[in-house]
């Protein structure tokens, strides 16, 4: 009976001093948005280019980018901040474009049946990490850079996008909409 309270008690205190899910991804505090001063001018037409990723990743996970991308876009709809939002520039833009460029630099998802995709190590944490460029469309000039990292709440009680890939996206557009100057 003793020895079988001292194996639970083992293992309790090992499962305890394991790593949590953000030790395994590279990169700043989760889903948390240090938010930048706000950049000097007013946009309204905001066109969120496609997400660049590496040819390795975007193998392991083919739909990441355009994911991201399409995330980006709703969230900033929904919020009706701007004019128009789209995916690439009008011919001729009749107000000041922002550019919104961005890379997945490095991502791990992990599947709903718990195995990994081939290639990620044995990490049960999913993450995207995520370098962001807000840049004036007419100077080509870099506004604001910024690195954003998702990581899903370990505990299952996150309360918002559970989907790393998803919750970028969302984390990208309000990135967006607080480097805008108040009205």
């Amino acid at each position: 009976m003793l020895f079988k309270y001292g194996i639970a008690l083992l293992l309790s205190l090992i499962l305890a001093s394991l790593p949590g899910c953000t030790a395994g991804a590279p990169g700043a505090q989760a889903n948390k948005i240090q938010q930048d001063p706000p950049i000097e001018r007013r946009y309204q037409i905001v066109v969120v280019e496609p997400v660049a990723i590496s040819s390795d990743l975007a193998s392991r996970y083919p739909q990441a980018a355009r994911t991201c991308q399409r995330q980006a876009i709703k969230t900033l709809k929904a919020r009706q901040s701007f004019r128009l939002v789209h995916h690439s520039s009008p011919k001729q833009p009749d107000a000041p474009v922002l550019l919104v460029k961005s890379r997945i630099t490095d991502m791990r998802l992990r599947s709903s049946d718990g195995k990994a995709p081939a290639g990620a190590s044995a990490s049960p944490c999913s993450y995207v990490n995520l370098d962001v460029h807000l840049v004036d469309g007419a100077s080509q000039t870099v506004l604001l850079e910024k690195h954003l990292t998702a990581i899903p709440s370990a505990d299952g009680r996150q309360k918002a996008e559970p989907d790393p890939v998803r919750a970028i996206g969302q984390m990208l557009a309000e990135y967006v909409l607080g480097a805008m100057p108040k009205k």
